[in-house]
C-alpha cells in the first residue's frame, strides 16, 4: 500500500455503485427526505437483497460499506421510536460488506470520512 495520501485511500472514492445497485444508492441519497417523511423503514423492507456479486473492486467495496453503514445507522436511530432490530435485507448486506472490507458492521470513521470525499479539482491535488 503506497501512502502517498496518508490515511486516505490511494484511489479516490467511488461516487456510485454499479447499475444494479442503484435501489441501494437511491435510499442513500434521499436519506434526509426519507428520514423527513418517516418513511425510510418503509423503503428499506422493500429493497432487493443486496447484489454483493457486481462488486469487482476494494472501491466498490468502501462505497457499499459507506451507503450500507449510513442505512444501517438511520434505520436504528433516525427514526422515533428507535430500534435495536435491522431486517433480514439490511443486515445481511451490511455484514457481507463488513467481512469483506474487514471491519465491524457499523458506520466507521473509515466509511464516512476516509471513502467519502471528492476533490474539489478532479485534475489537482487533495486540497480541503
Amino acid at each position: 500500500m503506497d501512502f502517498h495520501l496518508g490515511f486516505l485511500p490511494d484511489i479516490d472514492p467511488l461516487k456510485q455503485l454499479p447499475a444494479a445497485c442503484a435501489a441501494w444508492e437511491a435510499v442513500a441519497t434521499h436519506l434526509p427526505k426519507l428520514l423527513l417523511g418517516n418513511t425510510l423503514r418503509q423503503r428499506v423492507a422493500a429493497l432487493p437483497a443486496f447484489p454483493l456479486a457486481v462488486l469487482e473492486s476494494s472501491a466498490q467495496y468502501e462505497r457499499a460499506m459507506l451507503i450500507i453503514s449510513f442505512i444501517g445507522h438511520a434505520y436504528l436511530w433516525g427514526v422515533t421510536p428507535t430500534t435495536d432490530r435491522l431486517p433480514a435485507i439490511l443486515a445481511q448486506a451490511w455484514t457481507q460488506v463488513a467481512d469483506a472490507v474487514k471491519r465491524p458492521a457499523v458506520l466507521s470513521y473509515a466509511s464516512y470520512a476516509l471513502h467519502n470525499w471528492q476533490r474539489l479539482d478532479p485534475t489537482g491535488p487533495v486540497a480541503l
